[in-house]
C-alpha cells in the first residue's frame, strides 16, 4: 500500500517568493531610526539566509555593539511585522507552476518563521 500524499508544504522566503524588497524597507527604516545608513536590496540579498536574528545582526554589524542588538532587532520587527508584504512578490513563473501543479489534488501550505520571532 503507497502513501498518497494530498499535502505540499514550502518555505514562504526564497522559495516561492521574494521578500528582499520589504526586508530592504524594514532594515531601512531601522537604519534612519538609529540614524545610520540604508541599505540597497543587492546588499540585503547578500544577507538573506539563516534566520532573521542573523540578518539582523549581520546588517548592523552588531557583534561589536551587541548590547544594542536587542533594540535594533524589536524596531525592525516591529516595522517588518507591519509591512511584510508591501513590495515582497512570487518568483516569476511561480503562481502559475502551482497552478498547474495543484489540478484540484492538493493542498497547499505555505511558512514563514519571522513573525514567530517578532520580540529579541
Amino acid at each position: 500500500m503507497g502513501i498518497k500524499p494530498d499535502l505540499l508544504a514550502f518555505g514562504l522566503d526564497g522559495t516561492l517568493m521574494s521578500s528582499i524588497p520589504d526586508f530592504c524597507l524594514s532594515l531601512d527604516h531601522t537604519a534612519q531610526r538609529f540614524e545610520t545608513k540604508g541599505f540597497g536590496e543587492s546588499e540585503v540579498a547578500g544577507l538573506v539566509g539563516g534566520g532573521v536574528r542573523k540578518l539582523g545582526q549581520e546588517a548592523f554589524i552588531l557583534e561589536r555593539l551587541s548590547q544594542l542588538f536587542p533594540e535594533y532587532f524589536d524596531v525592525f520587527m516591529a516595522f517588518y511585522s507591519e509591512n511584510h508584504s508591501n513590495q515582497s512578490h512570487l518568483f516569476e513563473g511561480m503562481l502559475e507552476t502551482l497552478e498547474n501543479f495543484n489540478g484540484g489534488k492538493w493542498q497547499f501550505r505555505a511558512m514563514n518563521t519571522f513573525l514567530s520571532q517578532r520580540k529579541y
